[in-house]
């Protein structure tokens, strides 16, 4: 999913909180660290469509809008 955002958006680590309540992704564009955060039960429980709008949502917030525009799922 992150590929489909931005080819040069890199995956590093995925990590969960000491209360197991949230879990952080953390992605690279180039110089730039992006973290991700979901709550851990709703990343778990969510459709992949549902999942990918999220992830896109966080994606747009912090980097601006993809490089190309997104079909959606």
């Amino acid at each position: 999913m992150l590929k489909e955002y931005n080819a040069d958006l890199q995956f590093n680590a995925v990590f969960v909180d000491s209360t197991r309540e949230f879990l952080g992704v953390v992605a690279q564009l180039e110089e730039r660290p992006v973290l991700l955060k979901f709550r851990w039960v709703d990343f778990i429980s969510t459709s992949d469509p549902s999942l990918r709008d999220e992830i896109f949502s966080q994606l747009e917030q912090k980097l601006g809008p993809p490089e190309r525009p997104l079909v959606k799922a």
